[in-house]
This record gives structure tokens, C-alpha cells and sequence, in this order.
């Protein structure tokens, strides 16, 4: 991304003293703006600013920790109705109140802005913070782009991350400029890459070498799940997770769990896309791994331009080590930015063929096979409810694509962690007597021969 502007930040400064240094109150208005380093307090920034605020987290706890430190602010989620925004707005108009909402609870605060008579367009400026998850989660979280239609009509607006990712093809933020938070002082953080042909055993000489607490971050449940089961040290580890992902670990009878980070564990696992935003406490800098299992969990993988680098700043106190634990699967399957170009372009020009076909024919043979065409096929995924392309699930296409593809070579990987300019990177592989591929055939085996043995 090329900025238009760049603001110098100091140690020991927080983003409102970069912001006042270069003439601003708070946040500008129109723009999108890369902080660079988590935990700047850029939140804080726009939750003391002396205007009225609608601010959008991507997940539940990181508004309810916020609400409760700050006046006139409502937290909003599943569960808050109407008639509590309402109210709140009633006993609040005067005052400059901070609506904090998930993008799923921006709808019951545009109807409560009609019911009590308030233009939020006018009235409010609109921010959304972590403005990466929008690309990154729209995939299985549609609902995470519901408040972009709106956002666009607000006169003052503004999206923020220590890791944006803005879609190319939306021309709706061409007029948006660009703000880089840039550190005047040295701010990397080391980080260790092993690459293994089996995370399960590396895993366990990693933490067998940690003293104090250790923070585990996987995206699949099913890795945690079989972590917990085979390896003895994480047997009274903690997992913090979606009420989804707890389900799946009581019927494992993985029973120490929960939604809410309060005091950690000597062991505890994240699932780090439910708790971006949130800020961890520790008591001492803890040890963090992150895991992209590959072979147990494709879904697992770990952007190292993104995911990483929030990962890291959810501790505020600073951690102790990172280590990145990731096997490598060159046969694992996806498309090049061009290959994507190539597909959009040929889906695109089929679909709107059928479209007009239908439209132009009245025979009703063609016309049940081009409905039934048009009604189910591989590019309506990435299509709005108006059946335009949709920016942020496109672009979706393109960023996962890109990720999966740096776990098919341990280079790729590597070279993704040193353009970050966010680690001082190392690398080192570990190749074990059993992969991970042959532990889980063996698994899978004697599994087998026990369901034999009951029946």
C-alpha cells in the first residue's frame, strides 16, 4: 500500500500523541489508516475523542472490556435489544456517546437511530477497527460486511488495523487516503519458524523446553483437541474459544474452557481469529506459539503479514518468546493471482451469458436449465445479494489463496516472515522419525481395530 500521509510516532507514545503532532484532534475523517504496532490505543483515541462515535469490533469481548471503562458508551452484541440503544441514546444525546457494536449488532443500531429521529450519517463518525477482518472472515462470517453499504454514507468515516487489507477492485475507496503510523525507534520482535514434518512431537519439545506461561494459538479445534489428548502436559491447559469451538471440546470431554480470557493457565490455547482485538493481561511476558497444522487442519494457516503480527500485540505487557511451529505441504492445492484473475474473468463472462440468455428466451427447457444454472454454481459465492461481484469476498479468494500457497514451500514461508520488516526472523527445520502423515494413519489403524474389538 502507498500512503499519502505518514506520522511519525515515539517510544513510549501512544497514536493520539502521533495524531496531535501532526495537527490532528483525532482520527481524520475519509481515511485508512495502518498503526502499524498493535495496542497503540487507537480505540481509546476515538472512545475520549469530543464527538459522537459508532465504533466496530470484529468480536464480543474486546467491546465488553472497552464499555466498561468508558462513560456514556453501550456495548453491543447478541442478546442487546433495540428498546436498551434507544434508551441509551435518550438518556445520552447530549453527551458524546461511543456506540460500540460487532458488525451483527450495526443493524439494531440503525434502527434505533430511525426510532428516536437521529441522521447517525451526520451525526456520528463511523470507525472500524481491525478493518482486516473484513476480507479475512467474510468467508464464513457473511455477516461481518452488513455495515459497508451504510458506512459509505457517513460523512465521516474511517477504517483502522495494525494490518489493513483493503479490496483492490472497490473504487468506493479511491477518494480514502492513506496513513502509516511509522515507529521512529526500533520495534521488531523476534520470532523462531520451525518447520516440521510433525507438529504434534515438535510441539511437544517446544513447551517441554518453556518455563512460566505458555499461550498456544491454533485456528482449528480439531488440532487443540488432539494436543490435548496426546500430550500429557497440556491436560489441564485452557481453551479460549467460540461457544462453537466449546461444544466440540465438551463432547471430548475437554472441559476447561472458555469465552472469556480471564487469569491464564499455565497452558492456554487461543483460537486467534475469535480473540483479535483483545487485549491479553499476564502477569509476566508469556511464551507464544503459534501452530498451522497442516496436515491435521488446512484451515490452521497463519498469515504472517497479518495474523502473526495481531497475535503478538493482544499482549500488552510485552511476551517472552514466539515461536511459529508449521508443517509444509508442497501438493496442497491453490490458485495463482493470475489463475484467480483467469477464473473470475471466464465465471464472470458464463454467468452473465446465462443471464442473458434467460432473458432473451422463452422456451421452457432453456429456461429450467439456465435457472438451474444460474441458481447453484461456484461463482455465487462470491457474488452480493444483488448478484454484482461483491469486493470483500473476492478479495477473500485472493488473500487465502496467497496464504495457503506459502505453506507449499518452507522459502515462500520463510521470505513472507522477512518482508514483513514486523520480526527479527529465524528458521529452523525439524524432521522427525514418524510425519504426521504416518502418526495419523497409525492413529487411524488402531481406531479401526478397537471399533472392531467392541463390535
Amino acid at each position: 500500500m502507498e500512503y499519502d500521509r505518514i506520522y511519525s510516532i515515539r517510544k513510549g507514545e501512544y497514536f493520539a500523541d502521533a495524531l496531535k503532532r501532526a495537527g490532528k484532534d483525532f482520527i481524520p475523517t475519509n481515511c485508512i489508516i495502518n498503526k502499524l504496532l498493535p495496542g497503540l490505543g487507537a480505540t481509546h483515541c476515538e472512545l475520549t475523542a469530543p464527538r459522537k462515535s459508532i465504533i466496530i469490533e470484529p468480536n464480543v469481548p474486546v467491546i465488553e472490556s472497552k464499555a466498561k471503562v468508558h462513560k456514556n458508551s453501550l456495548a453491543i452484541y447478541k442478546g442487546v435489544s433495540v428498546r436498551q440503544i434507544t434508551d441509551f441514546l435518550e438518556k445520552n444525546q447530549d453527551k458524546h456517546y461511543k456506540l460500540l457494536t460487532t458488525p451483527e449488532g450495526f443493524t439494531k443500531i440503525k434502527e434505533a437511530m430511525l426510532a428516536v429521529n437521529i441522521d447517525m450519517y451526520t451525526e456520528c463518525f463511523i470507525l472500524f477497527d481491525e478493518c482486516e477482518k473484513l476480507v479475512q472472515d467474510v468467508h464464513y462470517r457473511d455477516s461481518i460486511r452488513e455495515p459497508m453499504n451504510d458506512f459509505f454514507h457517513f460523512q465521516h468515516k474511517a477504517l483502522i488495523s495494525a494490518t489493513p487489507i483493503v479490496p483492490e477492485k472497490d473504487n468506493r475507496f479511491d477518494s480514502f487516503m492513506r496513513v502509516l503510523i511509522q515507529p521512529d525507534y526500533e520495534y521488531r520482535q523476534k520470532l523462531k519458524l520451525i518447520t516440521t514434518n510433525n507438529v504434534l512431537e515438535t510441539l511437544q519439545e517446544v513447551i517441554e523446553a518453556k518455563r512460566g506461561t505458555v499461550c498456544i494459538f491454533c485456528n482449528s479445534i480439531d488440532s487443540i483437541d488432539s494436543f490435548y489428548r496426546l500430550i500429557p502436559e497440556l491436560n489441564n491447559a485452557c481453551t479460549f474459544c467460540s461457544e462453537d469451538g466449546q461444544y466440540k471440546l465438551w463432547k471430548g470431554n475437554r472441559r476447561k474452557k472458555s469465552m472469556m480470557i480471564t487469569e491464564l493457565e499455565r497452558y492456554n490455547f487461543f483460537t486467534s481469529r475469535f480473540y483479535s482485538a483483545v487485549d491479553i493481561i499476564c502477569k509476566n511476558p508469556p511464551h507464544v506459539i503459534l501452530i498451522s497444522d497442516l496436515h491435521g487442519a488446512t484451515q490452521s494457516v497463519i498469515d504472517p503479514t497479518t495474523e502473526a503480527i495481531q497475535i503478538i500485540g493482544r499482549f500488552r505487557g510485552g511476551v517472552n518468546t514466539v515461536t511459529h511451529i508449521a508443517s509444509i505441504r508442497p501438493d496442497l492445492e491453490c490458485m495463482s493471482t493470475n489463475e484467480i484473475d483467469s477464473w473470475i474473468q471466464g465465471a464472470s463472462h458464463i454467468f452473465n451469458g446465462w443471464k442473458t440468455q434467460l432473458a432473451q428466451t422463452s422456451n421452457i427447457g432453456e429456461r429450467t436449465l439456465l435457472q438451474e444454472a444460474i441458481g447453484e454454481n461456484s461463482y455465487l459465492p462470491y457474488l452480493d445479494a444483488n448478484g454484482k461481484p461483491d469486493p470483500f469476498l473476492i478479495a477473500n479468494l485472493y488473500e487465502k489463496e496467497q496464504v495457503k500457497r506459502l505453506y507449499t514451500s518452507t522459502d515462500l514461508l520463510c521470505s513472507a516472515y522477512q518482508q514483513t520488516d514486523y520480526f527479527i526472523f529465524s528458521h529452523e527445520e525439524r524432521l522427525m522419525p514418524v510425519s504426521d502423515n504416518e502418526r495419523m494413519a497409525i492413529q487411524h489403524r488402531l481406531a479401526k481395530k478397537k471399533r472392531a474389538e467392541l463390535i
